[in-house]
Parts: C-alpha cells; sequence; structure tokens
C-alpha cells in the first residue's frame, strides 16, 4: 500500500488512502499541505462495499459462485441452485415493480386523468363564456379560453357560479398548486437520480474499472480486517462474458426499471385528484424502488447476507482530486433536477408566454385556476 504521502511520477500530486487514515492523520496532512502550499493533492477511495438488495446479490452470487465453480471448490450442486435464486430473486423483484406501476396506472391514473380533464374542459367553457378553442375532440371533448387568464374573456367572477363537484374537482387538480407539486416531483427526482447514478458507479466499478482475466479462477483478491480474523474478498478481475452478464443482467435493468418508474411516477403524482392521495401515491413510490431491499432482507439466507457484507468491487474513482469540482460537481445533479421539473410542470415567463410543461394530465394548461381557487378554499375551508 502506497505511504500517505506519495508522490506521482512526474507530478506534484499526493496520494492518500483514506479508510487507512485516521481522522487525526487527516487533519495533520492538511496542515502540512496548507503549510507547503501544496493544494493538489488526491484522494485514493477504498473499495465499494455490495449493495444490501436483490442487485447486490445477484452481482455477488454471479462473482462468487463463478468463481467457485471454476476452481471446482466444495459442492456444485448449491452453487448452481444459489446463481439460479439470485437471479430469480431479481427478476422477480423487476416483475413486481413494473406490474406495480402498470396497474396503478390503469385502475387508478386512467379515471383520475379522464375525471380532471372533464373538469377542466368544463372549468375553461364557462369562466370564458363559451368563448373557447377545441385542442381535442377524441375521446372527449377538450376546449380551452381564448387569450387565456390576462385575455379580455376570462371572467374571475363567474367562479362562484360553478357546480360544487367542479370546484372541488378542478381545485383538486395538482397543477392547481404548482408550488407544492414541484416540491414533491423535485424530491421524487432526486430519489430517482440517486438510482441512476448508483448504476453509473456499479458500471464504473464492475465493467470498466475491474481488470480482465482468462478465466474466473483468479478473480477474487482475499483481504484480511479485524486482526486477521474476517476476510474480505474483492472482485479484482472479471471475465469478458461475465462482464457482459453483470451489465446486462443486472446494470441494465436496474437503469432501466429506474427510468421507468420514474417517467411513470411524475404521471401518477401530476395525476393526483386530491392531496392526501398525491402524499400516499409519493410514499407508494418509494416503496417500489425500495422493494428490492426488502426482498433482499426477507428472501435471501443469513449465510448469503454474510458473503454479501463481505464481497467488495473496485472503486468508481480510484483517484478523486481535490478542487472546486469533486465539491460542486455533485450540485449540478440538484440543478437538473430542478431544469427538469420546471420543464415537466411548465412555468410562466410574462402575461402573454405561458408554458404548459411536457405533462400529459392536461394539455395547454393556462394556469388560470390557482388564484380563483385560493380565494375559494380560503373561504370554504375557513379555521
Amino acid at each position: 500500500m502506497p505511504s500517505l504521502r506519495e508522490r506521482r511520477a512526474g507530478g506534484n500530486y499526493r496520494l492518500f488512502d483514506v479508510r487507512s487514515m485516521t481522522l487525526s492523520e487527516q487533519l495533520s496532512e492538511d496542515t502540512s499541505l496548507a503549510q507547503a502550499g501544496d493544494c493538489s493533492a488526491f484522494v485514493r477511495w477504498p473499495h465499494c462495499p455490495m449493495d444490501a438488495d436483490t442487485y447486490g446479490n445477484s452481482m455477488g452470487s454471479l462473482v462468487r459462485d463463478l468463481t467457485h465453480l471454476s476452481m471446482k471448490q466444495g459442492g456444485c450442486r448449491h452453487r448452481y441452485l444459489r446463481l439460479a435464486e439470485s437471479l430469480f430473486l431479481l427478476f422477480f423483484c423487476l416483475w413486481i415493480q413494473i406490474s406495480f406501476i402498470q396497474i396503478t396506472h390503469m385502475v387508478v391514473s386512467h379515471r383520475e386523468i379522464h375525471d380532471t380533464r372533464r373538469a377542466y374542459d368544463h372549468f375553461e367553457h364557462h369562466m370564458y363564456s363559451g368563448h373557447t378553442r377545441n385542442i381535442s375532440t377524441y375521446p372527449f371533448l377538450e376546449r380551452r379560453g381564448i387569450g387565456g387568464r390576462n385575455g379580455p374573456y376570462y371572467n374571475a367572477s363567474a367562479f362562484s357560479m360553478l357546480p360544487l363537484d367542479i370546484k372541488d374537482r378542478v381545485c383538486d387538480i395538482s397543477l392547481s398548486v404548482p408550488a407544492l407539486l414541484r416540491v414533491v416531483l423535485f424530491v421524487w427526482t432526486l430519489f430517482c437520480i440517486g438510482e441512476i447514478r448508483r448504476c453509473r458507479d456499479m458500471f464504473y466499478s464492475a465493467i470498466l474499472n475491474t481488470g480482465w482475466t482468462p478465466t474466473m479462477r483468479n478473480s477474487l483478491d482475499q483481504e484480511a480486517r479485524d486482526g486477521g480474523h474476517v476476510s474480505d474478498m474483492v472482485i479484482a478481475r472479471l471475465t469478458a462474458p461475465v462482464k457482459a452478464m453483470l451489465f446486462l443482467l443486472i446494470i441494465v435493468p436496474r437503469a432501466g426499471i429506474t427510468l421507468y418508474v420514474w417517467t411513470e411516477g411524475c404521471d401518477l403524482l401530476t395525476a393526483s385528484a386530491s392531496w392526501d392521495l398525491l402524499v400516499v401515491q409519493s410514499t407508494a413510490l418509494q416503496f417500489v424502488i425500495n422493494l428490492k431491499g426488502s426482498i433482499y432482507l426477507v428472501l435471501v439466507s443469513p449465510r448469503t447476507h454474510l458473503e454479501v457484507e463481505h464481497t467488495y468491487m473496485m472503486p468508481s474513482q480510484p483517484n478523486e482530486p481535490d478542487g472546486v469540482r469533486v465539491f460542486a460537481g455533485s450540485l449540478g445533479w440538484g440543478l437538473g433536477a430542478f431544469i427538469f421539473v420546471m420543464y415537466y410542470t411548465g412555468f410562466t415567463l410574462s402575461d402573454d408566454w405561458v408554458f404548459s410543461g411536457s405533462q400529459d394530465l392536461l394539455w395547454e394548461f393556462q394556469r388560470d385556476v390557482a388564484e380563483v381557487c385560493a380565494d375559494w378554499m380560503d373561504s370554504r375551508y375557513a379555521t
């Protein structure tokens, strides 16, 4: 292992092994660098633990069991059985996640979207005194007021003459309170971005930064910890077919299901016909994403848990330079999430320029609901 002050050949960079350094050593090293005026330090990242979920279980099983099978160590029957079990649990989890989203869309969202569009069409026709334009005729007529809420035909006082059920339905549209909807979508987007980043890290760790070997016999390196009483296995080398299997069976499905649940979840949250349903659906979506951990915790044996716990991958970025990009770069994901939410929900730049967003709950939503609904709800639900 390199020393704490090792220099790169031909450069002025210092490498630090953060796993082997105590807090006092890190503080002492930072002080010596500051006194020497050397700000080009690199951090050597430790090996990455496997995820405690169905993906980490499948990855660990593929590597460890194939290694033992190639070395012909122990019985082969239980190794093949565990390989089959880990892949079965992986795709069983994916099937449940996809089925849950599709059934929720079919049973809940379609009805809510239908009722919301009908109510908003009634609202537009009434508030603009019939001065509307048709934007859709199938499966039913949908109209939008000419000129928007700042145009000559919009009459805010006409809201009091709408039927009570139409008022309730229109004011329960999630887009009627865009600030709250944006916060919920922003949190949900950050949650899904965390999964996407994990897929990226797995790709770098297992595919790019792991060495190549012609046989699985020497794919694992052993590291002793806690005085030699505990042995950790590090995935250091993999054959090309195993890398292909990890990419196609684990990384691609994980990224795919995350993108699918993310986009469908945004539609589900936007289509929520009431604020209590919005809270319930946002909780249910996190349950769907975290299902991989629940299945792993309950259906995988404690012996496998122990092996996964002591199996490590190469770090996604072995050496990381000290700089502004390292500490501020992660904020770019938050900025990207914010831009996506604004693009999805829409925004208003001026009275004459209203962007309805990429959401497909209400096409050409004119943002003419929030003001009248706020006044009406304040008077109806006053406490």
